[in-house]
């Protein structure tokens, strides 16, 4: 048995922090300067022309998003089959990113990007698909009330990041922290929250906490993708200590406290030792192991009647005299509290 301050947290040697990959539409490098990140839309776009996919034909103008009589508009190529003309300003005022790959210039005798139908800014099909940027032109012209879904407000949160609209970005971020916790995945959150720099260390430390009160054997493959190995690697320290403390507390209970009245303490002892492996130990032991505090609350509910082979006076000071063992029965909690902050710290991911 140990006390709560058994339980320490792993150290770890930090080093430069690397950006995390997106999982869900795939990657954009981490580049900070609008021109460099406008050039790198373009490269990528240049590069999947290069290898297209086959179209059914040529494109074609996309029947809400193609503004016929739109003046200083730029013409946009999806997926290498619709076209879109957007108004000019409503997208330069809100990324400087685009702002600074529409300023590019053409080349020695040439127009513009976008300025027609044959010559149009194209977007990489593999990120921006026809449905992803209806989505953003939705939210752009506010024709309808977006997000709806928690799906619409992850696409919308990857391309307010792609595209480099801060104003969109802010919007998602709060707008998925504020959904209830049970809606996404907790090792997701950890991804979203890194990958999008939410501003709610609350939401952070909350999705930790919830894979703490779990097992490490109930992280899916995509969860240990999402958290990132450096992570793994810390949770797998962090889940050494813990399962140490739950396994070591099913198999050795707190003792029993005996009152005046017991005839036989010895047949006491044995029947606490029976009901704590029959009842108590698989839950500590389960995929969803019981914290210290709920175990203390069951045992108070459960003295109401007495236990097998215990005096009923026995009962109810042992559930009692349990409750108040917090650095044996209790550690979890401060242990886990602890662990959560170093998580929430933890930049070598």
């Amino acid at each position: 048995m140990f006390s709560s301050g058994s339980l320490g947290i792993p150290s770890t040697t930090r080093q430069s922090p690397a950006p995390p990959s997106d999982l869900a539409h795939g990657s954009t490098p981490t580049i900070s300067a609008p021109e460099d990140r406008a050039r790198v839309l373009r490269q990528q776009a240049l590069l999947e022309i290069s290898h297209p996919s086959s179209p059914a034909g040529p494109p074609i103008r996309h029947l809400q998003y193609y503004d016929m009589d739109g003046q200083d508009s730029v013409i946009f190529l999806v997926e290498n089959a619709q076209l879109f003309r957007i108004f000019r300003p409503s997208l330069i005022r809100r990324s400087e990113t685009l702002k600074a790959m529409f300023s590019m210039p053409p080349g020695e005798g040439k127009l513009p990007h976008g300025e027609s139908d044959s010559d149009p800014v194209v977007l990489p099909p593999s990120v921006v698909t026809v449905e992803r940027f209806e989505l953003f032109l939705a939210w752009l012209y506010q024709d309808r009330d977006v997000p709806s879904t928690l799906s619409e407000a992850l696409t919308l949160l990857y391309l307010a990041d792609y595209l480099d609209v801060p104003e969109l970005l802010k919007r998602m971020t709060i707008y998925v922290a504020a959904l209830p916790s049970e809606t996404i995945p907790p090792a997701e959150r950890v991804f979203l929250y890194r990958r999008y720099h939410f501003s709610n260390t609350d939401w952070l430390s909350t999705a930790f906490s919830n894979i703490l009160e779990g097992t490490f054997t109930r992280l899916t493959i995509a969860d240990l993708t999402h958290l990132g190995m450096p992570t793994v690697h810390l949770l797998i320290s962090i889940f050494r200590k813990l399962d140490r403390h739950r396994n070591t507390l099913a198999i050795k209970p707190p003792p029993a406290t005996h009152e005046s009245d017991c005839q036989d303490p010895e047949n006491c002892e044995m029947g606490w030792l029976n009901f704590w492996a029959t009842k108590v130990s698989p839950l500590l032991l389960s995929e969803t192991p019981a914290s210290g505090s709920k175990i203390t609350r069951t045992l108070g509910s459960w003295s109401a009647s007495p236990w097998p082979g215990m005096n009923f006076s026995c009962t109810w000071s042992t559930a009692q005299e349990v409750a108040s063992l917090t650095t044996i029965v209790g550690a979890d909690r401060s242990f886990i509290a602890s662990a959560v902050s170093q998580l929430v710290a933890f930049s070598d991911y």
